[in-house]
């Protein structure tokens, strides 16, 4: 895992392959809860991206959910704001936040807009929405 001890400046653990397909299979799980919870939401577009969200938050990126605001952390802009259930799911299952709570997806008052909002959520970078605009 690429989740940092940022004091330190060391990875906390690395996830094997066969660890991160499990991730990506719980993952799609939280996914598929939060939008059926909620009555609305873009199941397709989450689910292509379960995998390359598995890859940034759980081996690839440099970031700590204990200091979401690390000063060198990677910055990963989430684009395609429509698919904010993976961005949460995934920062839910680094520990950025209960990930139990995902499934307010879309209620009233709860951080988890349909939109990523950077102003509700630790680890979100920038608030997004608009397509088009990046590869995620």
């Amino acid at each position: 895992m690429s989740i940092y001890n940022s004091k330190e400046s060391k990875i906390a653990r690395d996830h094997g392959l066969e660890e991160l397909n499990n991730l990506s299979k719980l993952l799609r799980c939280y996914i598929i809860t939060a939008i059926t919870i909620a009555g609305s939401g873009h199941k397709g577009g989450c689910m292509s991206s379960v995998d390359i969200a598995t890859a940034l938050y759980f081996k690839v990126i440099k970031h700590n959910p204990k200091s979401p605001e690390w000063e060198d952390r990677d910055r990963v802009f989430w684009s395609v704001g429509h698919k904010a259930p993976i961005l949460y799911a995934a920062l839910g299952l680094s520990g950025y936040f209960d990930i139990n709570d995902t499934v307010l997806l879309r209620k009233m008052f709860a951080p988890f807009e349909g939109h990523p909002n950077r102003l509700k959520l630790p680890g979100i970078e920038a608030s997004s929405g608009s397509l088009g605009q990046g590869l995620v």
